[in-house]
């Protein structure tokens, strides 16, 4: 972002418009000054965000997390979590729809 001068803020950061930014794109023309909140949207734009089953450390597949929210009263939360080899606090997030909530 050189070529656009100093960020702003020190809490700006240079950002892809392409979204290849993970690909080394030093296209000028590409490059911006953006806040956390706008560069981490473009990520979710560009879909180059890993999150859900993209994540290097996920566990669960979209259509796990499916199935634990059809699971919900059916069973109980520790043996969901036995079934799937993750935490009872990770299942009642899952259903509560605080993590996988764009599913």
């Amino acid at each position: 972002a050189k070529a656009h001068g100093p960020a702003p803020t020190p809490k700006h950061e240079a950002a892809h418009s392409c979204g290849k930014g993970h690909e080394a794109c030093v296209t000028k023309r590409h490059v911006s000054w953006k806040t956390p909140i706008e560069n981490a949207a473009d990520k979710i734009a560009h879909n180059t965000v890993g999150r859900g089953e993209r994540h290097p450390t996920s566990k669960l597949t979209e259509s796990d997390v499916a199935e634990i929210r059809a699971l919900r009263g059916k069973m109980l939360q520790r043996d969901i979590a036995a079934k799937f080899g993750v935490t009872r606090g990770a299942i009642g997030f899952i259903q509560r729809g605080e993590r996988w909530g764009w599913l």
